[in-house]
């Protein structure tokens, strides 16, 4: 009896120090790796978690793709988001997950300023400024494109049929609101106009029902 009462206190003892022992190396695993070493780190849309923390190991930015497995798993309120980060391996591995899990990404945003009273041509010559990748012509003419001219009128209630009119040399012309703009760097042609047009809906949307009410086009 004496015999099998040590035996049970060693095999509890044992079992207490793996315990200890793993709850230590967990804990320490989540710590930073150190060196204060800044890292540009991309997560590619579609690429699973595991995926994510694969990249961290090799990138050198965690100390272990098992811990972080077993941490998300406790924490499933996180979840990585596709985009850009600026980390740094004095951060820990509760940091660098709150960072890709909050979206905050690097700030690749163009700023643009667009003054009042100016026609569509002066808009077409500051997106090509800030966007050398589209010409004047290319604007102008997606500007002018009856298909995507419909698709806005489908879009915004401010924009009507009349804007087709032929007689109309710039059928935008009023419509995008002066302002300065944060556009995002790879943004598509479409992508501004849409920008430059939810802006004006906004401030038209305070007088809507006047301007409904008026008749007026």
């Amino acid at each position: 009896m004496k015999k099998i009462l040590i035996a049970l206190i060693c095999l509890i003892s044992f079992c207490v120090l793996v315990c200890i022992g793993g709850f230590v190396y967990y804990k320490s695993n989540l710590k930073a790796v150190g060196t204060n070493k800044e890292v540009t780190f991309v997560v590619e849309k579609g690429q699973t978690t595991t995926q994510v923390l694969q990249e961290l190991e090799n990138e050198g930015l965690i100390r272990s793709e098992l811990v972080g497995k077993i941490y998300l798993k406790l924490n499933k309120n996180i979840s990585p988001q596709a985009g850009s980060y600026e980390l740094n391996t004095n951060m820990t591995f509760a940091e660098i997950m709150t960072k890709l899990s909050n979206g905050d990404v690097i700030d690749n945003s163009i700023k643009i300023t667009f003054v009042e009273g100016k026609r569509i041509p002066y808009f077409a010559q500051e997106i090509n400024k800030k966007f050398p990748q589209y010409t004047e012509e290319e604007i102008l003419n997606k500007m002018s494109d009856k298909e995507f001219l419909n698709k806005l009128i489908e879009k915004y209630w401010f924009l009507t049929e009349d804007i087709l009119d032929e007689r109309i040399y710039y059928p935008l012309e009023g419509y995008l609101f002066p302002s300065t703009y944060k556009i995002k760097e790879d943004a598509t042609i479409e992508e501004i106009i849409y920008k430059l047009l939810d802006t004006t809906g906004a401030i038209l949307n305070k007088n809507k029902d006047a301007i409904e009410k008026s008749k007026l086009t």
